[in-house]
């Protein structure tokens, strides 16, 4: 979970472990993940991230930011099983992208202006645009922000909700109390027990919490967001090459979207398309991938193996899912959404 500067615990935590491990480490991280032959992705260890990251029964990571660190094995290996996740706290996130014990964290982290210019990372491309907001038990009858005032807030030790919910309630002349925890887990079990009053994150979070409740439908999200929150992946700074590769990654399921590519019809359209930037895209023409030290199939294998923006967003996001969240934001620039691709030529 993530939010928008590091703030109370979390700033003396970043203090240290920026003294501890120096500057960010620059160099050819790239090769050392072709010679390693599979990407290492940093992530929550929770098993209640819902859409965004959980662990199913059979104990298999499931969920949207899982399949952003697919889709880079994909594009690297043509294989989305090399791409390696491994579950951390979220403090440790950023020791581990710094001293290379990580190649990239795919995690809500939000993109902030602190993280990016002062504390050595660099976040390549937005995948996400959300807010933060709050679940209440429905027998409350909170509506409003305003009647939260003076509750009791479960928040997680080292992310900055409970930064976000203090500029949210000053600015309304508004009090609370953050109720803090080392993980998610033993977060969400807490407010189910009772503990707090409400619990806040981003509402794709909030969903995933409730559907692994007994009684989902007791528990309200609140239609108020109180900040803006772009995630995104976070890597150590310095290193543009590796930069370049996961932005164009990312990049890649959103121009296939566009142009309707899907899983199902990549290598028709491989086959048979006279568009030229499908036809770049696809490998079938220049030599874009190969000077980004990829291979001329990169994006295809990508497609195939994960899907197209929208396919991996109905994967975990959609109407058949437990979140049902409409895309909102993180809708295509020509339907009125904010997903807006430089053109790949």
């Amino acid at each position: 979970m993530s939010k928008a500067t590091f703030g109370l615990a979390a700033a003396a935590a970043a203090a240290i472990f920026m003294g501890a491990t120096g500057s960010a480490q620059a160099g050819p991280v790239l090769d050392r993940v072709k010679a390693r032959g599979e990407v290492r992705c940093g992530t929550s260890t929770g098993t209640t991230g819902g859409a965004f990251h959980s662990i199913d029964s059979a104990g298999q990571r499931r969920g949207f930011l899982i399949d952003m660190c697919r889709a880079i094995a994909a594009a690297l290996f043509n294989d989305p099983a090399k791409g390696i996740i491994q579950g951390m706290q979220f403090v440790q996130s950023f020791t581990a992208v710094k001293t290379g014990e990580v190649d990239v964290v795919t995690w809500t982290h939000t993109y902030t202006s602190s993280r990016d210019g002062n504390l050595g990372y660099e976040f390549p491309v937005v995948y996400y645009y959300s807010g933060q907001s709050f679940m209440v038990p429905k027998a409350t009858n909170i509506t409003r922000l305003e009647q939260l005032s003076g509750a009791a807030i479960c928040v997680v030790s080292g992310s900055n909700i409970a930064a976000v919910i203090e500029d949210a309630f000053k600015q309304r002349n508004l009090t609370f109390r953050p109720v803090s925890f080392e993980n998610t887990d033993s977060m969400v079990a807490a407010y189910r027990a009772g503990r707090c009053d409400a619990i806040s994150t981003e509402p794709p979070v909030l969903a995933g919490y409730r559907s692994t409740f007994r009684d989902p439908a007791e528990h309200v999200i609140l239609d108020v967001l109180i900040s803006r929150e772009p995630l995104a992946p976070m890597i150590a700074e310095g290193d543009f090459e590796w930069l370049n590769v996961l932005r164009w990654v990312f990049w890649a399921t959103i121009l296939a979207e566009e142009h309707g590519i899907t899983q199902a019809n990549v290598e028709q359209m491989r086959r048979t398309s006279t568009e030229p930037e499908v036809r770049r895209l696809l490998g079938v023409e220049g030599d874009i991938a190969q000077k980004m030290g990829l291979s001329p199939d990169w994006a295809v294998n990508i497609i195939r193996t994960v899907g197209n923006y929208g396919e991996i967003y109905d994967r975990h996001f959609g109407p058949t899912t437990p979140a049902n969240l409409p895309r909102g934001l993180n809708r295509l620039w020509s339907q009125g959404g904010l997903l807006f691709v430089p053109p790949y030529r």
